[in-house]
């Protein structure tokens, strides 16, 4: 495969990430529910984690780490608090392990412990924006590194979903109805 052939996959994912998460986050309405944005954020470091961790088969907790890792300043130090409010978010939508807010509240500093608790605070805003310079700086070291751009490229794969009138059973029976045709790129 050329390295043109891996940048248009690691381009087509890059831009699903960033039409349907990135997007998102800076809507409005979305920014103001933080769970919404923080679950968001979560789904995007998953998938960027998927291009960057340097081993394929890294699990999901690896890769969330890793990509913190390359977030750099306080979302090294907060990793392992942030993994745990990942897990409880993802799992129950249940927030118990910080406080959050898309505005500054009180002087308290994004990523910080709120004094007289072990709750952290979470900035949404702050965490959103985080977020999109770590995704610009994520594409730029894709596009000017030919090594790592191979290696995102290797875990992305084309995915063609057939034309409905080819979904037919072993008895040659339409099957129920599954979306237009379409190609699209997704992780292996």
């Amino acid at each position: 495969m050329t390295n043109h052939d891996n940048y248009l996959k690691v381009d087509e994912y890059l831009k699903v990430i960033d039409n349907r998460i990135l997007a998102m986050i800076r809507k409005p309405d979305i920014l103001q529910s933080c769970t919404a944005t923080i679950l968001l954020f979560f789904a995007a470091v998953d998938g960027l984690g998927k291009l960057l961790h340097p081993n394929p088969k890294a699990k999901m907790g690896e890769r969330l780490r890793s990509f913190l890792d390359f977030m750099g300043g306080d979302y090294v130090v907060r990793k392992s608090q942030l993994s745990n409010l990942r897990n409880s978010l993802m799992h129950n939508a249940i927030n118990i392990d910080c406080f959050m807010s898309q505005a500054d509240v009180n002087g308290l500093q994004h990523l910080t412990t709120i004094p007289n608790t072990n709750l952290l605070y979470v900035n949404t805003k702050v965490l959103s924006d985080d977020l999109t310079n770590a995704y610009n700086r994520l594409r730029n070291h894709l596009n000017h590194d030919a090594t790592k751009l191979k290696r995102a490229a290797d875990r992305l794969a084309w995915k063609q979903i057939p034309d409905p009138l080819e979904c037919k059973d072993s008895s040659g029976q339409l099957m129920g109805s599954p979306p237009p045709p379409i190609r699209f790129i997704h992780t292996k």
